[in-house]
């Protein structure tokens, strides 16, 4: 229901445009009623107005000189004007992209019924507008995370960017609500939240620091693993020590709210894009290194902590990007999870037996949980494959000869997911056809039939073309020919019974379905087969319903 406001300075008038509206209008309208313009602007202050519906000329205050105040102030509300002869081209002049009508007084209550209506479905528009920008929004922020999520870890696990992977992934930041140049530099932060605090708490954490430093800087934020959270920041001098004087200061507002401040690790220079691999590594190492606790670590590669040295080549398995090549197992997509398998194998950085051996037992025990998760138990596969040499990297050949086994079991894996696809559409359309055959008398429309096979109408059509090469109104067509043909045999049967045995009601309309698929009536085609000449029995195709 909208509020609707009406004002003129005339008592009468305004009492009969009150009764009048309360009539028609009171399942939609909540009527005010205003005798001035200063009384309606007191209103508007206190209550939601949806339509206003004002006289121009007043004492005082005229119905423009509030209007233009209204629209001002409260600019979704709509407006309707009452005006007379003598100012009707004025107020024409003087409408705003607000107003919906001007209704000449003498012009009476259909004229005014015309344009209240107009309003009405107008407010109803924008409503449904507006209901539907909110389930947008409620979408957007419930993707926005795990996008931004996505992207993050795609930058600090990519070694070599391809111009057409950056844009892809500036058109997944731009989805994200992130607006980074990714040909600048960019300043990286790690944020390490304490694995015992709740969502609540790093959720104002991240807030903090993120509203403390979007003023001078391009920045984003998303969680790179459980307790760690990746900060990404840009300006037009890129300056760590000035992102650290930020961050500093949101460290001190958490402790002034009673949060306690993550650990911070930043890094003491810009990086571009294709160095944010080995940044993370850096970073990351730094906090294995130390014992966490609040405040803020300026790191670089040549900062010392200890004596420890670390490897540089970034994530053993970051070029590899596991969660993808999880996703593509999960989703039965072997060409992506084939085209990383390609990329392990033609680019594997010469870092030693110890990292060949963390990449083929991960991408194993990657597609050995798959074959346990994804398969059925009827599978046969675990029987097809060596786990020995699936489990034990020592019984290959080097780790092109280990990615090569993978690869064998992989296309197994795939061409079992496709088997199950086809066998589970084989299943469908012998149950679709089952219920068909058992039910020729009844509903058989897509709907109802989609209701049965649990799908939607559309997609159930699409399944049944492709693995029978025919629609299935072509094969409801067939089976009701064939069950009215073996009906048609038996002369004590009515025409009409045979209708609706085979369900299609009346006997006239199943006498033209007969003879449109057949070249003749059910009764031709029931005399031929009892051998009986057509000019020896009397009745014509509608006879014996």
């Amino acid at each position: 229901m909208y509020n609707l406001l009406i004002v003129d300075d005339e008592p009468l008038i305004l009492e009969g445009l009150c009764r009048m509206i309360e009539r028609a209008y009171g399942n939609r309208f909540l009527i005010y009623q205003s005798d001035c313009a200063e009384g309606a602007l007191e209103i508007f202050q206190n209550s939601r107005v949806d339509l206003l519906m004002s006289d121009i000329r007043m004492p005082g205050m005229d119905g423009l000189e509030m209007v233009e105040i209204v629209e001002k102030e409260w600019p979704d509300c709509l407006t309707i004007f009452l005006t007379g002869h003598s100012e009707f081209e004025y107020a024409r002049q003087a409408v705003g992209s607000r107003t919906i009508d001007y209704v000449l007084k003498l012009d009476g209550d259909e004229a005014l019924r015309r344009a209240i209506d107009k309003a009405y479905d107008r407010l109803e528009k924008e409503q449904e507008e507006k209901s539907r920008l909110l389930k947008l929004n409620a979408s957007w922020q419930e993707a926005a995370p795990l996008l931004r999520r996505e992207c993050f870890r795609r930058m600090v696990t990519t070694v070599r960017w391809e111009e057409t992977d950056k844009a892809q992934l500036y058109a997944k930041l731009q989805a994200a609500g992130i607006s980074f140049d990714l040909q600048s530099g960019f300043l990286t932060a790690l944020i390490c939240m304490e694995p015992e605090w709740d969502a609540s708490v790093t959720g104002q954490i991240q807030s903090i620091i993120l509203g403390n430093i979007k003023g001078a800087f391009r920045a984003g934020a998303a969680y790179v693993s459980e307790h760690i959270m990746l900060l990404l920041a840009q300006s037009e001098d890129n300056r760590p020590l000035r992102l650290k004087g930020f961050l500093e200061i949101a460290l001190s507002m958490c402790e002034r709210v009673e949060l306690i401040p993550p650990a911070v690790y930043l890094y003491e220079k810009e990086t571009g894009l294709e160095g944010l691999s080995e940044v993370f590594s850096i970073l990351s190492s730094k906090r294995f290194e130390m014992e966490e606790g609040g405040g803020i670590l300026l790191c670089g590669k040549k900062d010392a902590l200890s004596s420890y040295t670390w490897r540089r080549e970034g994530p053993v398995m970051g070029a590899f990007n596991v969660e993808k090549l999880s996703d593509s197992l999960v989703y039965g997509k072997e060409g992506d999870f084939m085209a990383v398998l390609a990329k392990i194998k033609a680019g594997m950085p010469a870092s030693g037996p110890a990292a060949e051996i963390t990449i083929y037992t991960t991408l194993a025990s990657l597609l050995l949980q798959a074959i346990l998760n994804y398969l059925p138990r009827e599978s046969s596969l675990l029987t097809q494959i060596s786990l020995e040499k699936l489990a034990n990297y020592n019984t290959h050949h080097g780790f092109r000869d280990a990615c090569y086994y993978l690869e064998t079991v992989a296309e197994k894996y795939f061409r079992s997911r496709q088997e199950i696809h086809t066998d589970t559409d084989n299943y469908i359309v012998h149950k679709v056809n089952t219920y068909i055959l058992e039910h020729l008398s009844e509903d058989l429309s897509m709907t109802r039939i989609g209701e049965i096979a649990g799908l939607h109408p559309a997609y159930l059509s699409r399944l049944y073309k492709k693995v029978t090469d025919n629609s299935l109104g072509q094969y409801i067509t067939a089976q009701r020919l064939n069950a009215a043909k073996t009906l048609l045999q038996d002369p004590t049967i009515r025409i009409q019974s045979i209708a609706e045995r085979v369900g299609l009601n009346t006997a006239s309309y199943f006498t033209h379905f007969f003879k449109k698929s057949m070249g003749m009536s059910p009764q031709e085609y029931r005399m031929k087969l009892l051998g009986q000449e057509k000019d020896g029995v009397s009745g014509t195709d509608g006879e014996r319903t």
